[in-house]
């Protein structure tokens, strides 16, 4: 029985096709989608005899093939969305006028009778032709987008971004021989590496008619933004790498920042004695081996600034360029507590004098970013103003450096910031556990900008990484303590800086800042000198008096 069903279905099917070959269609329509409002004659009919003779009975046949005696829509049978026949016989109804179809209805499945195609065929010369309605697929949408992009990629040139840097005001104009550049300083400048970064070496250059005068320089490979990725090279894209200009050229006004003096725009492959000098580097710092072979077109920014001794990160393995250690008397212990104390509030004061001059956030302050040089005893002694709330009690003298992912805002209320684009700044892991806590600041950090983002912000036009989020000043002033608190000798010289050092710790908890009372480094400062920040009050009156 099944089999017959399935025969017979077969055979209708056919006399389908047959009758719509028959329509003088170039093809038949496959998977059709029309207008039965503007086409009723093309509405399909079912092999129902009640409903053919219905169809028969209008005699279309005696009347003229015009529009107006085309069917009406409620006289064609068949499932349009419209309402179906009651058991009792009642008439289709017409749609409601003010409704309006969102896309074509499908034919259903159907077998046409004679009869029935002989009323196709009297209204077929004024049945306008059949439109099939098509949806764009995702293959369509992506060959879309991919015309666009090359299209915009014809617009685009590299060229601009690298005329914009050599604009400013703090950048020399052109682009230099990268080879002729260095051998006119090393006729006047001895040149040796003292760090690496990431994305950039740090070279110090030594006046040879004068040997007390040194300039540290930053050398780093820049590419433009949609440059192709290099292999194994880690370069900056050249907007950033402007912004960090213009940020250093802004902070040299505040205390506790580096002095920015020039910058220069390089071209070519690595000079022979810069290449041998980062091998040597390599041997001496595994740790820090980063790419030197680049090739002939390779841009170069060049960056002079004021001597700011040497990082923590070195001192903290390694010695002052004298030979000398921070901590000279304790082997096991490379701090003593007032060197961390002295370090703390330094960073803390300059992120302080940051905040107020030009909503400063540094956003990656690890003990790489923060120079340290001695300096006489005679100038030890604080200035007036807001470095003066917290005792010194060396002859260190701190800087902060290396603004790639600093944020500021100019006195025409322009931002610069970088928009934190790369996804690998927050995944990183490390194996110690000085660098898991470092990435996991940039974590932290992200969380308190998602937490404030209840602000208004024209997402379409400005990024969030734009705004003033002080907070993330906080959040790396405990990573540095973390740092110092780790390498400070035991037991420690004085209970009550150890006791301040750790109440501050416990307040600048990553989990709990979001929450906190100290917006930035300004109301952490502003907390020591009103002394808020300890509780009891015979250590507050011994700590800043009474």
């Amino acid at each position: 029985m099944a089999r017959k069903a399935r025969v017979y279905g077969k055979q209708k099917t056919n006399e389908l096709v047959s009758a719509i070959q028959n329509l003088n269609l170039t093809t038949p329509p496959k998977g059709p989608y029309i207008d039965i409002q503007q086409s009723p004659a093309l509405a399909p009919v079912t092999g129902n005899k009640r409903r053919a003779d219905r169809i028969k009975n209008n005699k279309l046949k005696d009347e003229p093939a015009n529009i107006e005696n085309v069917p009406k829509i409620d006289e064609i049978p068949g499932p349009h969305g419209l309402k179906k026949a009651t058991r009792s016989g009642g008439r289709l109804k017409e749609p409601h006028p003010e409704s309006k179809l969102t896309h074509q209805p499908r034919l259903p499945r159907a077998f046409v009778s004679t009869a029935e195609e002989d009323a196709l065929l009297a209204s077929i010369d004024v049945v306008p032709s059949l439109v099939r309605c098509r949806v764009k697929g995702k293959r369509e949408e992506k060959a879309k987008e991919k015309s666009e992009d090359k299209a915009r990629c014809k617009t685009y040139d590299p060229n601009d971004e690298i005329t914009a840097l050599t604009r400013l005001d703090a950048v020399d104009n052109g682009i230099k021989n990268i080879d002729d550049m260095f051998k006119t300083w090393q006729e006047a400048f001895t040149i040796t590496k003292i760090a690496q970064g990431s994305f950039g070496s740090i070279l110090r250059t030594q006046m040879k008619s004068d040997p007390s005068n040194f300039t540290v320089c930053k050398l780093m490979p820049i590419k433009p933004r949609e440059a192709i990725e290099s292999d194994g090279s880690l370069e900056t894209y050249i907007e950033d790498a402007a912004a960090e200009v213009r940020v250093m050229d802004k902070m040299s006004e505040s205390p506790g920042f580096v002095q920015f003096r020039s910058a220069h725009v390089l071209k070519g492959k690595l000079p022979i004695f810069l290449t041998d000098m980062s091998q040597e580097w390599d041997k001496d710092h595994p740790e820090d081996r980063t790419p030197w072979e680049h090739s002939e077109s390779e841009l170069w920014l060049l960056i002079e600034m004021s001597d700011a001794g040497t990082d923590l990160a070195t001192l903290l393995s390694e010695a002052f360029p004298d030979g000398t250690r921070l901590n000279k008397e304790e082997k096991g212990a490379r701090l003593t507590l007032y060197q961390a104390w002295d370090i703390f509030w330094s960073v803390a004061e300059a992120f302080a004098h940051g905040e107020v001059n030009a909503e400063f956030e540094h956003r990656d302050l690890h003990p790489g970013n923060i120079c340290i040089k001695k300096k006489p005893v005679s100038q030890s002694a604080p200035d007036e103003g807001i470095s003066t709330l917290a005792p010194r009690y060396t002859d260190l003298e701190v800087t902060l450096i290396d603004y790639t992912l600093s944020r500021v805002t100019l006195e025409n209320g322009e931002k610069i910031y970088n928009s934190m684009d790369d996804d690998a700044l927050f995944e990183g892991k490390g194996r110690s556990a000085v660098d898991r806590h470092q990435y996991n600041t940039y974590r932290h950090m992200r969380d308190v900008v998602e937490f404030d983002m209840n602000l208004p912000l024209d997402v379409k036009n400005d990024n969030i990484w734009s705004l003033h989020f002080p907070r993330t000043n906080l959040l790396w002033l405990h990573h540095i303590l973390f740092v110092l608190l780790k390498e400070i000798e035991r037991p420690v010289q004085d209970q009550l800086l150890a006791d301040t050092l750790a109440w501050v710790q416990s307040k600048l908890n990553p989990k709990t800042i979001r929450k906190s009372v100290y917006k930035g480094a300004m109301g952490l400062v502003e907390a020591y000198m009103d002394g808020r920040m300890l509780g009891d009050p015979l250590l507050r009156c011994e700590m800043i008096g009474c």
